[in-house]
């Protein structure tokens, strides 16, 4: 499966070099705002890569960097977000102390979030592309939610697939994409409603 991986230029070139590393060992967590990143896993994503590129930038950078990764569908674990979120809406209280215990809830976490953990020796980097933080601020600014998913999602897999593919990206209508996925949910939702 091919996935993206947001992180600064400098950690790119890390990267890039010497392959995934523990982001715990080497000091690297973004989200101590949230949930701490767990030892040993490396966060990646569907939909969301320039996001978490800015957010990963030192402050005064002007670019940021994508690195697309190939990753076993067996070897996704879920973010604490989605797990979080999920246990949430259904009126669960859990505590998300290790996503190990959720391994079987991987898929679902890429499937309706769009980011998921995997065990940094498990990754394989792909391919590099940096991009100016600036050009891509107006085209990727997300609420990370399985709401933003459900309507957001189709939007971001191709904004990500051509700005990855060299194509033109700039003349996506994001009402556009809203429409479609509100009105594929509707028909889900009736659809589901008639099967009662």
């Amino acid at each position: 499966m091919i996935l993206y991986h947001g992180t600064s230029i400098k950690n790119a070139d890390k990267i890039m070099d010497e392959g995934f590393k523990d982001r715990v060992d080497a000091g690297i967590d973004n989200w101590t705002h949230t949930i701490s990143s767990h030892k040993g896993f490396v966060y990646l994503t569907l939909v969301y890569p320039f996001y978490f590129a800015q957010a990963a930038a030192q402050e005064g950078d002007k670019k940021a960097s994508i690195i697309q990764v190939e990753v076993n569908d067996e070897d996704i674990y879920p973010d604490e977000d989605f797990l979080l979120q999920a246990m949430k809406s259904s009126g669960a209280n859990v505590d998300v102390k290790d996503i190990r215990e959720f391994k079987h809830c991987g898929m679902l976490s890429l499937e309706n979030l769009g980011n998921c953990a995997v065990k940094f020796d498990k990754i394989k980097p792909l391919k590099r592309k940096d991009f100016k933080i600036i050009d891509m601020f107006a085209y990727s600014d997300p609420c990370i939610s399985l709401e933003n998913f459900m309507i957001m999602s189709e939007y971001y897999k191709e904004l990500v697939r051509r700005w990855w593919n060299g194509e033109d990206y700039t003349t996506m209508n994001q009402m556009e994409f809203i429409n479609k996925s509100l009105l594929a949910h509707n028909e889900r939702m009736n659809k589901n409603e008639n099967n009662s």
